[in-house]
């Protein structure tokens, strides 16, 4: 955000260079867009551990899927267990937007990920020209910023569930059992 401060302090003053006004306000929107992943909760950043530990829920994504499983298959005792001491109204809250949250991301992907793809191959030849505005150059960015955020998002969601994956291997490897 400081970086942010000096950047919107330097910006009148760089209006007379159109590119260098472009890639200072793409690199604001950066910035800002940072941010706002590393403060929001469904990202295992700085605004999910802010959240699990403001309401005291360790393990915040498993329980989550806990919660929303044991709402879909009632009658499965292994999800009632998990959130066994933890069903509070913050983890169902949390539950329900994070649900939505990943609907959300997944309908990004299909829809905007997709037409952001096509984007970028009808805006490059424009920039590579030379003949680009400030405003195709911001689109340009904003389209790898978007794809960018939606890699980094599966990233994180498939390592996740792989580890998961293999730490129930592991554990039912070990003799563990469920009683």
């Amino acid at each position: 955000m400081i970086v942010n401060t000096f950047l919107l302090i330097a910006l009148p003053y760089l209006q007379g260079n159109s590119l260098l006004t472009a890639v200072v306000l793409a690199l604001i929107n950066l910035n800002f867009l940072t941010f706002f992943i590393n403060i929001n909760p469904f990202f295992k950043f700085d605004g999910y551990w802010l959240f699990s530990d403001l309401f005291h829920l360790p393990n915040l994504h498993k329980k989550a899927n806990a919660w929303l499983l044991s709402i879909v298959f009632p009658n499965r005792l292994e999800h009632r267990q998990e959130i066994e001491g933890y069903n509070t109204w913050a983890l169902k809250i949390y539950s329900l937007l994070y649900a939505f949250f990943m609907a959300g991301i997944l309908y990004i992907l299909f829809r905007g990920g997709i037409a952001s793809f096509y984007s970028i191959q009808s805006i490059w030849p424009v920039i590579q020209s030379g003949t680009a505005s400030i405003l195709t150059i911001s689109k340009f960015i904003a389209v790898i910023v978007t794809l960018s955020v939606i890699t980094t998002v599966l990233t994180i969601k498939c390592s996740s569930i792989a580890a998961a994956v293999v730490s129930k291997k592991l554990h039912n490897k070990a003799g563990f059992t469920h009683t």
